[in-house]
C-alpha cells in the first residue's frame, strides 16, 4: 500500500512538473524579440548608434515599424507640412497612422503653424480640438465664410468646448 500511494504521488508530481517546463520555454525570448527590446531600450536612453545597429538587424522584423515610428516621431512632429505628409504617409498602413498624424495636427496648431496643419488636414478632422485649430487655420488662409460656419456649428452646442476653441471663439 505504501508503495502505491508513493507512486502516485511521484506520478501527479511529474504530471503538475511537466507543464512548467513548457511554460518556461514558451516565455523564452527569440533573438529577434530581446533584439528588438534592446532597440527600444537604446532609442529611449538616446543611444543612437547602438539602436542603428540593432536596427539594421531586424531589417525583416514585423515589429521595426513601431521602432521606426518612435525613432522619427519627434523630427515629424517639428517638420514642415510637406516633409511631415511625405513622412505621415510612410505608416499610411500601419495602425500608427492616425496616431502620428493626430500628434502632428495636435502641435501645429498649438504652435500656430496654420498652413502645415492645412497641408495635412485639408478637410475638417473629426476631433473637436482638432476642428478648432482648422478653422483657425482657414480663417489665417482667408477662408472666411467656410470658417465662420465651422466656427457657429462648434458654437451652437449645449455645453462648454475644449480650451483650444477659445481663441477662434473670440475672434
Amino acid at each position: 500500500m505504501r508503495n502505491t500511494w508513493a507512486k502516485k504521488l511521484i506520478t501527479g508530481a511529474l504530471i503538475l512538473a511537466a507543464p512548467l517546463a513548457f511554460i518556461s520555454q514558451a516565455c523564452a525570448l527569440t533573438t529577434q524579440q530581446q533584439m528588438y527590446l534592446d532597440a527600444r531600450k537604446a532609442l529611449d536612453n538616446k543611444q543612437l548608434g547602438k539602436y542603428q545597429t540593432l536596427r539594421n538587424k531586424l531589417a525583416d522584423y514585423p515589429l521595426t515599424v513601431y521602432l521606426d515610428y518612435h525613432a522619427k516621431m519627434d523630427g515629424i512632429i517639428q517638420s514642415s507640412g510637406s516633409a511631415a505628409l511625405t513622412a505621415i504617409n510612410q505608416f499610411d498602413t500601419t495602425p500608427l497612422y492616425n496616431n502620428l498624424r493626430y500628434r502632428y495636427l495636435l502641435n501645429a496648431g498649438k504652435k500656430q503653424r496654420w498652413e502645415d496643419f492645412l497641408v495635412i488636414s485639408p478637410d475638417t478632422p473629426n476631433d473637436i480640438r482638432l476642428q478648432c485649430y482648422f478653422y483657425q487655420a482657414q480663417l489665417d488662409a482667408g477662408n472666411k465664410d467656410m470658417a465662420y460656419k465651422g466656427i457657429e456649428r462648434l458654437w451652437i452646442h449645449g455645453y462648454s468646448r475644449p480650451k483650444e476653441c477659445d481663441p477662434v471663439f473670440d475672434k
